[in-house]
């Protein structure tokens, strides 16, 4: 993958709140805000060739 988004479902909407230009092996993307949500979807953007996304993991931190 060559672009990918990570988007919430904050109050019934999607909502982007990330994004970046490649994943990789425990590939860590730190959010600039804090986020309730119902759902959450990684979409890839751009991919030079067919992407094969394996298991997604979320983590909470409560790092300041």
């Amino acid at each position: 993958m060559e672009k990918f988004a990570v988007e919430a479902r904050i109050g019934g909407t999607w909502q982007r709140i990330a994004e970046g230009t490649t994943i990789g092996h425990r590939r860590t993307r730190p959010l600039t805000a804090p986020a309730t949500a119902t759902a959450v979807r990684v979409k890839v953007l751009e991919s030079r060739a067919t992407p094969h996304p394996g298991a997604t993991a979320l983590h909470l931190s409560t790092a300041p």
